[in-house]
């Protein structure tokens, strides 16, 4: 489940959380604007004021799979600058896969907000 556009979901996450306490009073208008409220104030923080980081220390099979991508896309570049086409097909399909732009290499962390 995603967060969402608006706090709709945090605000659905604090009703849920509370409604084993409370019951049904969580559907009562006062009490549930005072946890739309609350899931506003969830959903303002992770927007506005959180981060996201990514690296190898945190998520190695998502990096490990980035470098994994990374060789491939450098393999296979050198494996169609060192073909040698034999047909004028075969050039032209080299010529369109050398023009393709190779990706710069990737990053080694990430650093995000969350929107």
């Amino acid at each position: 489940m995603g967060l969402g556009p608006d706090q709709r979901t945090t605000a659905a996450q604090f009703v849920e959380a509370m409604r084993p306490i409370a019951g049904d009073n969580v559907d009562l208008a006062a009490v549930r604007a005072n946890l739309d409220a609350l899931g506003l104030a969830v959903y303002r923080t992770l927007t506005k004021d959180a981060t996201v980081s990514s690296d190898a220390d945190c998520d190695a099979a998502l990096w490990q799979w980035v470098a994994e991508v990374q060789t491939w896309i450098e393999g296979v570049s050198a494996a169609v600058q060192s073909w040698a086409a034999a047909t004028p097909s075969e050039a032209a399909l080299k010529a369109a896969l050398i023009a393709v732009p190779v990706p710069a290499a990737a990053p080694a962390s990430l650093k995000a907000r969350i929107v």
